[in-house]
């Protein structure tokens, strides 16, 4: 007489390793706003802002102007300019698409857009900041792509993922199903050794 235990399929759930949660950092699209200070990006790059707790990037665009008129965020960090925090008298300025900031036909300033090499990793802090989690320097982008009066739209495909979280449910019922088929027949398995 021999026994086969099926000690993998047994396990607890709490013994299943987790799957890594990973931050999609593909590109949007566009939405029109026609808001002055609502910038997009289109492509590689982030924003740099100025954070209590030192610096941060985002591709979040919606911008305003803080009571010192610096261009800041919503949660009010100073967004960066290649010559430091940006300043402007109105709430109307002209931002081309290389991020060149202009009030009245005058260049007052350049938003800043980095970007970081592929292998470094980036980990949220929340608010739509991210920050390098490893030792990682951001490069200026030479020929960045803002786009003025615009927001970035999420990047997820609202379709893709109802499809992805069917197979994921239809997955599991199968797994399901499954351990209650080790189930029964361990079951069967101690029922039979009792009659011996």
């Amino acid at each position: 007489l021999s026994f086969v235990f099926f000690s993998e399929a047994l396990r607890p759930l709490s013994a299943l390793p987790v799957a890594t949660v990973v931050t999609d950092f593909k590109s949007g699209t566009p939405r029109k706003t026609g808001v002055d200070l609502d910038i997009s990006l289109l492509g590689e790059g982030y924003f740099e802002v100025r954070t209590g707790e030192g610096l941060a990037y985002t591709r979040l665009g919606a911008l305003r102007l803080d009571e010192q008129g610096r261009l800041v965020t919503q949660n009010g960090y100073p967004v960066s300019g290649l010559s430091g925090e940006i300043v402007l008298s109105s709430p109307a300025p002209v931002i081309e698409r290389n991020g060149r900031v202009f009030e009245k036909g005058i260049q007052v300033a350049q938003i800043k857009v980095v970007s970081f090499d592929q292998s470094a990793r980036l980990r949220s802090i929340g608010g739509g900041l991210l920050v390098p989690a490893t030792a990682a320097s951001p490069q200026e982008v030479s020929s960045p792509s803002v786009v003025q009066g615009h927001l970035e739209s999420s990047n997820v495909d609202s379709a893709r993922e109802m499809i992805s979280l069917v197979e994921t449910f239809r997955h599991f019922e199968s797994g399901h199903r499954v351990l209650q088929a080790y189930d029964d027949i361990r079951d069967k398995i101690f029922r039979n050794l009792g009659q011996f």
